[in-house]
């Protein structure tokens, strides 16, 4: 179902369609971010209302048929770009920082509804956004897979199978946490060069 993430209306009649369509859901995940053409501020205003607004929106929507099915979630995809240091764009950090914040609550408020919420962060992943496929990397890249614990970058199906788990009946007492999926990254970056 085509949708216009900046538009909150447009993410609430998405969830709405979708629960008809589908009778019902169980499953809630925010996975979109826009970040914007132009200035600045357009750049701001785009991923703000994309990755936080739409997160917000849709989430809320889905409540009542969450709360339904008597074993929803909510699953956000995150960054560690917002919960352990800003890289990127300062409006791509601070939306996930925000989704970040939002999960939590969303995980107090909801628990009681038989809803959880969490927030998979992706560190550095091996997508088109970063380079062609197939291609070599750039030198920001290939430094930060150098500084990378497990020295590669990830791979979508890493964070897919993340996905997969939290959503699943296997992840039924987990709710409200925000897990970091970056080979090491943030809880320690290789400085050093091997010889």
């Amino acid at each position: 179902m085509p949708t216009d993430v900046t538009d909150r209306e447009g993410c609430r009649r998405m969830v709405k369609d979708a629960a008809d369509h589908l009778g019902g859901l169980d499953i809630l995940f925010n996975n979109a971010i826009s970040y914007g053409r132009g200035n600045e501020d357009a750049c701001w205003d785009a991923t703000l209302k994309s990755g936080l607004n739409a997160v917000w929106a849709a989430s809320m929507a889905s409540v009542p048929y969450l709360a339904e099915s008597g074993k929803g979630v909510i699953l956000t995809t995150g960054s560690v770009a917002g919960t352990r240091f800003a890289w990127s764009t300062p409006a791509y950090s601070a939306a996930k920082a925000g989704v970040v914040g939002l999960t939590r609550w969303l995980a107090k408020d909801l628990g009681s509804k038989g809803i959880r919420a969490n927030c998979l962060c992706p560190g550095l992943i091996e997508t088109p956004l970063w380079h062609n496929p197939g291609e070599p990397y750039d030198a920001t890249f290939q430094r930060w897979v150098e500084m990378t614990p497990l020295g590669r970058a990830g791979r979508p199906e890493e964070v897919a199978r993340l996905a997969l788990f939290l959503v699943s009946d296997e992840a039924s007492f987990i709710t409200g946490q925000d897990i970091a999926i970056d080979g090491g990254f943030c809880v320690g970056m290789r400085f050093e060069v091997d010889v």
